[in-house]
């Protein structure tokens, strides 16, 4: 049971960054390969506010031990100034420039936690970060309220994305996504609605990168790689792009495949072989699902 919980809370956290991912992606067009960078900020900033001050060992300058909530709220708005620094340049591209800039601003966002010991404490990361429910559920029933929290707020943030794409602001991304041109030449201001999206989508891959730090207790550049943006889009494509209920269906299937596959009684070296394969079923599903149904499996679900 315990497993089966920690997969759910799991595939919720990814079920908002796959969200973040389709309103940047299946709603504005916007090829982001750098989402991983505001969900690994989100996290970060939300340990650098809430962690202790350093100790003689670590190698951290910045913890200020404040309240939680002022952690999330630090994490969101750091996610939003950095995606406003990075879109700033970004957006002005198209199509795979836009998607290599974003891709680049994430390496070198990497490259920055991964050296400078001052901001995160290096290959080390930061550790011991206490959620903010830590004592209040019970614990021997913790991992089942941490389940159910990841999934309140995912059904929050389901809704919030629906209504967001059910609105005239969703309407006309949609047409930017659809003709850019068609759009500008009715009077759309395509540059800001643009911009907006980008933000929006940065806010919610921070928030999800905080849950993240919340469930794992450990931020370290390990956990923010380029694999994490390209599970994403994997998640996305399968369920629907464009599909808000799609992003979810993607995030729940992707972990149900990967997570079936760590439980199944193997010998040693038939287990280190599927670790070597383990990209292949998710390339077999992807392209199964390209050849069969390119709308996705929630893809007749469109908002």
């Amino acid at each position: 049971m315990t497993y089966l919980l920690s997969i759910i809370a799991l595939a919720s956290i990814f079920s908002l960054l796959t969200l973040a991912l389709n309103l940047h992606f299946g709603f504005a067009g916007l090829i982001n390969f750098g989402i991983v960078a505001y969900f690994a900020i989100g996290a970060y900033t939300y340990a650098m506010l809430t962690q202790p001050a350093p100790s003689a060992l670590d190698e951290y300058a910045v913890g200020l031990e404040l309240s939680p909530w002022l952690g999330v709220l630090g994490g969101i708005a750091m996610a939003v100034v950095f995606a406003v620094i990075t879109g700033w340049p970004a957006l002005r591209l198209r199509s795979e420039y836009l998607a290599l800039t974003t891709f680049a601003f994430a390496e070198v966002l990497h490259s920055v936690l991964l050296n400078a010991r001052e901001i995160g404490n290096g290959t080390r990361g930061l550790a011991n970060i206490l959620p903010p429910f830590y004592t209040t559920f019970p614990v021997e029933d913790y991992d089942l309220w941490v389940a159910g929290l990841m999934l309140a707020i995912l059904g929050l943030a389901t809704v919030a994305m629906v209504r967001l794409a059910s609105s005239p602001f969703g309407s006309t991304l949609r047409a930017i996504r659809d003709d850019e041109l068609a759009a500008a030449a009715v009077g759309k201001p395509v540059a800001r609605y643009r911009l907006e999206a980008f933000l929006a989508g940065a806010a919610l891959a921070g928030f999800a990168g905080i849950l993240y730090a919340w469930y794992t207790t450990l931020v370290s550049p390990d956990l923010f790689t380029a694999s994490i943006t390209f599970t994403a889009f994997i998640a996305l494509v399968i369920g629907g792009v464009g599909s808000n209920y799609g992003a979810i269906v993607g995030a729940f299937v992707l972990f149900g495949i990967e997570e079936a596959i760590r439980v199944v009684p193997l010998s040693d070296d038939t287990a280190q072989l599927l670790s070597a394969l383990r990209p292949v079923p998710f390339g077999l599903a992807l392209i199964l699902i390209l050849r069969f149904r390119p709308q996705g499996l929630a893809g007749r679900w469109a908002i």
